[in-house]
């Protein structure tokens, strides 16, 4: 529905040392929940999708995966859908490799260096913020719990347009110091 898991989009990365995530990670899927919002809060907007190879970021097929799944929940303040932006104010994110072994996993961060986690709809349905017309952006500040490294997973959420609401991205993560 009305987030992003932000991530929500949510979601991601490889072992300790594994994978440097320079050129980042892309991922498609669809929000399965859209939360419960309680005295202003909602909590639990999740989204789960899979993973993609590279190429453009944009929102491919299940038939397009390369066998590994990610998801994530969100919890955040504000009203989504046109003409608002909503501030991510927690969550928790999970990428399998396509290997079935490497888990990368953690906590969805509000803020880092300054850098709000939100999720920003266009004005109106022809407005296009670089995703498409009508069509959100997200950020998301994201730790990974089994490398100790932080890093965001950004990309677009179409709930305004399209049932079930689908979002696609990318998540960049550098490899363990």
């Amino acid at each position: 529905m009305k987030l992003l898991v932000s991530a929500i989009i949510a979601l991601l990365l490889s072992s300790v040392a594994s994978v440097a995530w320079a050129e980042g990670s892309l991922f498609s899927g669809f929000e399965l929940f859209p939360g419960i919002k309680l005295d202003g809060i909602t909590i639990g907007a999740t989204f789960s999708g899979w993973t993609q190879t590279p190429g453009p970021e944009q929102w491919v097929p299940f038939t397009s995966s390369t066998g590994g799944f990610v998801s994530g929940s969100v919890n955040y303040a504000g009203s989504p859908g046109f003409g608002h932006s909503v501030n991510i104010i927690g969550g928790k994110w999970a990428w399998l490799e396509a290997d079935d072994h490497t888990i990368h996993s953690g906590p969805v961060l509000s803020v880092l260096n300054g850098v709000s986690s939100a999720v920003t709809w266009p004005a109106n349905a022809q407005t296009d913020l670089g995703c498409g017309p009508g069509i959100a952006t997200f950020y998301a500040n994201v730790g990974d719990g089994l490398s100790h490294t932080i890093g965001a997973i950004s990309g677009c959420l179409n709930d305004q347009l399209t049932f079930p609401p689908k979002i696609w991205g990318i998540v960049n993560l550098p490899s363990a110091p």
